[in-house]
Order: C-alpha cells, then sequence, then structure tokens
C-alpha cells in the first residue's frame, strides 16, 4: 500500500521540488477537515463499493468514481456553472421589479468584504438583500455554498420554503434542493424523510425520484454534514459547532469555509453565544470565507463588537445612519431614501398595568370587533395560555380566535413538530399578506416575533427589551400597500406588571415576573429577559413618546435603551438604585462570567493540532443550559389537530429528574380532547393548548 500511495500521489512525495506547506494552525485546522470531508464522501458505498482485493491501478478508477459522488451530492455542477456566466437580475431573482436602497446597496458592493453587516428593518427585506449578496459572490467565484443561520428552529423552518423560491428563481432547473439544518427534521427541498436503522433516510417522494436526485440529499442525512449542503437554512447552533473543541469541528469548519455564512437577527444571542459566534466568524474569514450579519436592531455596544472598535459615545452613536451597511474594514454604507425604500409608520404605543390576563383584553376585543387583526404576544408560555382561556371564557363568537382544522388554539414552542408546521400556516392565512377580511386574535410567545409572515393592525405585548419590542412592531403594518384598515393607525398596547419594575429587584434575592427580570439558579441569575436596565429604559421611552415614527427612530430608540452611557444617566435618577446598581453588577457578573466561559471554550489555533484532544459533544453546548427531552412515540397517536404525533419535545426544567430511555406511554383516560400520557412516572397533557404536566388527580 505505501508503494500505490507513492504512485497514486507522487506529487506529495516530491520533497525537493515541493513548496513546503503553510505551518498556520488554521491551515492545519482547514486540511485535516478537507481529508475528513473526502472520507465522509469516499465511505459512500453507493459510489465507492467496498473491495477486498488490492488492485494498484484502482487509483484511475477511484478517480472517476469520485468525480461522478463529486457531481452527485453537489459539490459541483457543470450546469450550474454555466449559469454564472449571465449576471441575474433582481427581478429574476425575488419577483419584485427594482431593488430597495438597502438591497441595491449590498448589490454594488465590492466582494472583496469578507464581513458585512446590514441594519435594516423588520420587513425591509433583509432576506433577499442575503441572497443577492450570495448570488454576487457566487457569480465572482468567491463562494460555492450558503448557510443561512437563525436563532430558533421555528425560524428556520418557515424560512427554508422562501430560500429555496429564491434559489429555484436562480438557478432555475439546476437549482439545489436547499436543505433544513435542524436535527430530528429531514428536508431537502419539498421532500421530507424519516430516519432509518443504519443510518439511512427513507424520502417521501422515493418512488419517485431518480437515485441522481437522492444523492443530492447527502448533506440533509447526516447532521455533521449539513455544512457540506450547496445551500442550507439552519440553526446557528450547527455552525457554532465549526468554532467549539467537539469532534468532527473540523469537518464543519472545512465544509463551511468556501459559504457566505449568513447570520439573521444577530442580536438576538445572549453574550455566550455571541462570544462564540465572534470567533466563529474570526475563524471562517480567517481562511477565505465571507459572512453577512442583519438585524433590525443591533446598537453600538454589539456593532462595535463585531467589528473590533472601540465604542462611540451615545449621541455619535445615535447620528448613526439607519438603515445602514457596514463592513469588516470599518466602513460604512448609507442606502439613500428611494421610491423602493420602507416606508415609515407611525405607531401609537400606550402602557397598561396588569396583574393577570383578565386585566387587559378589552382594547384587543374591541379591536377584533372593528375588524381588526390583533396580536398578542406574551413573553412566557404559560402567561399565553392563561390569556387564551381568559379570551375563551369573554368571547362571544370563538371564530375570531386562531383555529386549525375548526380547533381554537394559540402559537408557542411547546407543541409537536409536526403540528408547527400547520399552526405556521394557519397563522399566515389568517394574518398574512392574503389574510381575510373581519376580526381575529392570535394569540402566542417568542415564536411569532421572526419569520412568519404577520399583518397585524393592534399588537398587544409584553413589556421586553427595546430590540425586541421593535421586532414585534415590526409585525404592526407589515404590509404597507394595503389599501383599506379597519383601525386608525397601527397601535400597541405595552403590558408592565402591576407593581413595577422596581419588584422585580427589591426583595432580599431578585425575582422574575412575566418574563422579566432573574432568579438564582446554581449560583448565579437565570431568566428569559434579565437586563432590566435596558427594560425600564424601554418603558421611560414608550411613556416619553406616544408615538413612535418606525423606521426613523429605531438607532434613537436602540441606543437610548442600550447604550451604556444611556444606562448610567438612567441608574442616576432613580430613587431607589441602590437596589438596581445591585442587580446589574450582579448581572454584569454572570454575563462577564458567560463571556469568559465561551472564550474558554474557543478553538485553540496556538496549540499544534496533533496536540489537541477533543471531548465528546456531549460536554460542550452551544447555548448555556441542558436540553429538554425528546419524546418518541414509536406508534404515532392522533393529536388535537387530526395529525399524528411522532415527536414532542420537554422543556429542559421539565426534563430534570426524568429518564431520558424511558418511552412514553399513553394513557387518555378521561380526556377527550387531548393526548394523556405518562413519561418517567410524570403525568403530560398535550391538546391545543400545547404541551402542559397534567396535575389532574
Amino acid at each position: 500500500m505505501g508503494e500505490a500511495l507513492s504512485q497514486w500521489f507522487s506529487p506529495a512525495f516530491d520533497i525537493k521540488n515541493a513548496a513546503p506547506l503553510p505551518q498556520s494552525q488554521r491551515f492545519i485546522r482547514l486540511f485535516a477537515g478537507i481529508v475528513s470531508l473526502a472520507d465522509w464522501i469516499g465511505s459512500a458505498q453507493a459510489y465507492f463499493p467496498y473491495s477486498t482485493a488490492y488492485d494498484a491501478s484502482y487509483i484511475t478508477e477511484a478517480k472517476k468514481r469520485a468525480a461522478l459522488a463529486l457531481e452527485a451530492f453537489g459539490f459541483t455542477n457543470k450546469a450550474q456553472n454555466a449559469r454564472a456566466s449571465s449576471p441575474a437580475q433582481f427581478c429574476d431573482l425575488t419577483g419584485y421589479s427594482h431593488p430597495n436602497s438597502a438591497q441595491a446597496a449590498i448589490d454594488t458592493l465590492s466582494p472583496e468584504h469578507r464581513l458585512v453587516i446590514l441594519e435594516a428593518e423588520t420587513g425591509s427585506g433583509k432576506t433577499e438583500a442575503a441572497l443577492l449578496r450570495f448570488v454576487r459572490l457566487w457569480e465572482e467565484g468567491k463562494v460555492e455554498s450558503l448557510f443561512f443561520a437563525v436563532p430558533t428552529r421555528s425560524a428556520a423552518v418557515q424560512l427554508h420554503k422562501r430560500v429555496q423560491t429564491l434559489a429555484t428563481n436562480f438557478f432555475k432547473d439546476h437549482a439545489p434542493q436547499v436543505i433544513l439544518a435542524v436535527p430530528g427534521y429531514f428536508r431537502a427541498g419539498d421532500a421530507t424523510g424519516q430516519a432509518l436503522p443504519g443510518y439511512r433516510v427513507l424520502w417521501d417522494d422515493e418512488k419517485n425520484s431518480s437515485p441522481d436526485h437522492i444523492a443530492r440529499r447527502w448533506a440533509a442525512e447526516n447532521s455533521k454534514r449539513y455544512l457540506a449542503a450547496q445551500i442550507a437554512v439552519g440553526t446557528i447552533d450547527q455552525a457554532m459547532l465549526a468554532a467549539l473543541p467537539v469532534k468532527h469541528s473540523q469537518l464543519r469548519s472545512a465544509s463551511l469555509a468556501k459559504s457566505l455564512l449568513v447570520i439573521d437577527e444577530v442580536h438576538a444571542s445572549d453574550r455566550y453565544m455571541t462570544e462564540i459566534q465572534k470567533e466563529l466568524l474570526d475563524l471562517h474569514c480567517g481562511v477565505g470565507g465571507h459572512a453577512m450579519l442583519m438585524s433590525a436592531t443591533l446598537g453600538e455596544r454589539a456593532r462595535r463588537h463585531w467589528l473590533d472598535q472601540p465604542e462611540k459615545p451615545l449621541q455619535e452613536a445615535i447620528d448613526a445612519p439607519y438603515p445602514a451597511i457596514w463592513t469588516g474594514d470599518g466602513g460604512h454604507i448609507s442606502p439613500q431614501s428611494g421610491p423602493n425604500s420602507h416606508p415609515q409608520k407611525q405607531i401609537s404605543l400606550s402602557l397598561q398595568a396588569t396583574k393577570t390576563a383578565t386585566d387587559c383584553l378589552d382594547a384587543a376585543i374591541t379591536a377584533a370587533e372593528k375588524g381588526g387583526k390583533v396580536l398578542i404576544i406574551r413573553n412566557t408560555v404559560a402567561l399565553a395560555v392563561e390569556t387564551m382561556k381568559a379570551l375563551e371564557s369573554r368571547l362571544q363568537d370563538p371564530s375570531v380566535l386562531l383555529s386549525l382544522n375548526g380547533i381554537p388554539t394559540l402559537h408557542h414552542g411547546r407543541f409537536a413538530p409536526s403540528d408547527r408546521i400547520l399552526l405556521d400556516k394557519a397563522v399566515e392565512q389568517a394574518m398574512g399578506k392574503e389574510r381575510p377580511a373581519g376580526g381575529k386574535i392570535l394569540v402566542g410567545t417568542q415564536t411569532l416575533e421572526q419569520s412568519l409572515d404577520i399583518d397585524a393592525d393592534f399588537l398587544m405585548t409584553d413589556l421586553c427589551p427595546m430590540d425586541v419590542l421593535l421586532q414585534r412592531l415590526g409585525r404592526l403594518y407589515r404590509h404597507a400597500n394595503r389599501t383599506s384598515r379597519p383601525l386608525d393607525g397601527p397601535q400597541c398596547l405595552v403590558l408592565e406588571p402591576q407593581d413595577g419594575l422596581a419588584s422585580c429587584v427589591s426583595g432580599t434575592k431578585p425575582s422574575m415576573i412575566n418574563g422579566l427580570g432573574a432568579f438564582e439558579k446554581d449560583g448565579s441569575l437565570a431568566g428569559i429577559y434579565t437586563d432590566l436596565v435596558t427594560i425600564l429604559a424601554t418603558r421611560q421611552l414608550i411613556k416619553s413618546y406616544p408615538i413612535w415614527n418606525i423606521p426613523k427612530m429605531n438607532r434613537f430608540l436602540v441606543e437610548q435603551a442600550t447604550h451604556p452611557q444611556a444606562h448610567e444617566a438612567l441608574l442616576d435618577a432613580l430613587d431607589d438604585n441602590e437596589s438596581w446598581r445591585h442587580y446589574n453588577n450582579t448581572m454584569f457578573g454572570t454575563l462577564s462570567a458567560q463571556a469568559q466561559h465561551a472564550r474558554l471554550l474557543r478553538t485553540d489555533t496556538d496549540t499544534p493540532y496533533h496536540k489537541i484532544n477533543y471531548p465528546d459533544d456531549e460536554a460542550i453546548r452551544t447555548r448555556l443550559g441542558g436540553e429538554g427531552i425528546t419524546l418518541v412515540f414509536d406508534d404515532p397517536p392522533q393529536g388535537p389537530f387530526g395529525k399524528n404525533i411522532r415527536q414532542l419535545i420537554l422543556p429542559e426544567h421539565w426534563s430534570q429528574g426524568l429518564d431520558p430511555m424511558a418511552s412514553p406511554l399513553i394513557t387518555n383516560t378521561g380526556c377527550n380532547e387531548c393526548l394523556q400520557f405518562t413519561f418517567s412516572g410524570q403525568k403530560f397533557r398535550y391538546g391545543r393548548y400545547g404541551l402542559e404536566k397534567d396535575i389532574t388527580e
């Protein structure tokens, strides 16, 4: 075999004439990843059948088979390459006649910029701008693939079809099958798959598809190969694994190296995730990759972190342009307003103190009675369910509520994946671009903030940080060209705790109310929205400015709510600032510890590659906190909306103390509208309100 290797790969053994290889650890790591990727491809027995006999001339056959495998798996595509000779037109790619100002600026951006940040309002076509950037880089030969990363599984599922449409518009008959890079899902193009023993996947269109068509889903059949797809949409976690010291990180990193990495809603990551993503960008761009970050609400402090630049004073930060495009070399472009620029919205905002869900329903019901589309977003699932039940007790006509197959329901993250797909469609049919006339009330949680096409007239939301609030406000008047509206302008009612935010910090220990604040967990603070100073600043801005011009005021609102100088001024003005400062300092310590934890986990590019030990994937996570248990029903029962339920995912805090290897046991006693079962000794029920703990006797 040694003799054969020297013959098959003779240039590698020509020491006298060969140029020395780079000694950079990044190069070595990249090379190791390429070798690993080649090994995965070479392990595909459909193209490289196992042979027991040694054949010294096998290299000739192997090269032919390798070319076939690379073409079949989508690494090479002669028909697509011919497409690059004719630059794509914006109208052909998106279906719109002309780009808006931000999209036009992205279109003219130099391909030499490896890092680009796009700030533009929710609903302004950032997804199309990202695909346009990919197309231009691909036409220039700068990238070969695209990974579109979003914060959540639900956002990835919703975005997948949209990206597939755009890819088909560009590549026409030779479009790749965009894969959904979310573990547990098997989706490529319009096809869905089911895992089989032996690491095989059964695709629903397998009987009517050619072997080559099925082969192009190679990257979709194993999560370790997701980043090797030509175009994939998935959670940011899949890309982050390329920057962590876990097994197969080199494979992921090398697979991503020739991609445009798009990170959408980059503001949505916590401190721990942000540090890992920063390391990911440094590694990715350092080996020749390209990246594009997108956000509607990226403040000065966050933006400077990504660009490695010093922070500007508050007033300078407020004066920065919006929308804006920033490049890794410190430059920026301010897209000029034009006929296709996103129109201004004048949103009326008001505050209401509440203690229970029944305290705040009058305005929402009145708006629906006038024919308005009402969106209610609560900070927790428990609050959303409580609100839904309170509405049902108040409404004489339940048809005004969102329904699925005639069953009133709501939208949050504790529904089965199969039902979430149905719920997403129901939401867009009721509240999207083609929404029917008549009042409708949609209740949900943060799952309604991103990706879904929601065009509401009235928003009722819990108080939340400014960036999140602006994201939610983006659901109002999303389709500005709608000719008639039932209400007098977009309106937003913001719910705050009855006892105020001070109640979250005034006790002997912090507390969380309506998802705001924090609680003690394992010696540090944890919660949903823990930055109470930003939340207090957001409240003050609502109180001081009852009318918001969006997106004109976006920069002002974000900086006044998040900039360190604004925080200091706010704390100085508080009468009880001692308790606030104590909470703020404690939270600063928690966030600093999270950042330090992430930095300690970053990929070591100084230590020689052969001396690095990679622990099991289980030891290192892309997000702080544990993962919930995934329940699998071997004989899928029927769910509340008529579809069989194969999987349910328990929240992490419900999973503690339960046996992940246990099997769910269906009981269904005394419940005609829901699925009842036990798991590891705990009773649960799954119905139109989602997954709930069953505490009934």
